[in-house]
């Protein structure tokens, strides 16, 4: 199973997996993934999940990703 990485028009960085019709982001806008210019393709949902993270940093700088028990 691939995933596809892509962005919203907020600009948040979203992933699904390929043959997903829609995707439905934070900002509550429902996107058309077919129609999505599609940044990068991951092999696995860790590997879409580390990837998003990295894109969501280096857009918008300096924002650590921590899970609950580093907090």
């Amino acid at each position: 199973m691939t995933y596809l990485i892509y962005r919203c028009d907020c600009g948040r960085v979203l992933y699904s997996k390929e043959g997903s019709k829609t995707k439905k982001c934070t900002c509550g806008k429902t996107l058309n993934v077919r129609k999505r210019r599609i940044l990068k393709i991951a092999e696995t949902a860790d590997l879409a999940t580390r990837a998003v993270q990295d894109m969501q940093e280096e857009i918008y700088g300096g924002t650590v990703f921590k899970t609950a028990d580093q907090l």
